[in-house]
């Protein structure tokens, strides 16, 4: 591999592939799941803060982690490092908050 091979190589893995998709997809994945499974006349947040206090989001908040796992295994068979590093990053607090909160 020549020098100009391998740096462009480097421009195409970025963390911030990585970091954004990491920070958005749960949440998302979250926001998606609460709709389908509860009705409720509540603004979505409050609704889904009472509902993990009762304990019947803690299983849709794992859940919603599996779209950001499959990502983070796309970018590591695909050998982009900092990309995979990007999404354990941008996963880890809603990782941190679902323990948390049940």
């Amino acid at each position: 591999m020549t020098w100009n091979q391998e740096k462009k190589k480097q421009q195409k893995d970025s963390f911030w592939y990585g970091f954004i998709p990491g920070i958005i997809l749960p949440m998302a994945f979250l926001i998606t799941l609460f709709k389908l499974k509860y009705t409720t006349n509540q603004p979505i947040f409050e609704a889904m803060y009472k509902f993990s206090k009762t304990g019947l989001m803690g299983k849709d908040m794992i859940t919603s982690t599996l779209p950001c796992f499959v990502l983070f295994m796309v970018f590591y068979k695909l050998k982009m490092e900092r990309a995979t590093q990007g999404v354990f990053v941008g996963l880890a607090p809603f990782l941190i908050l679902s323990f948390w909160l049940f």
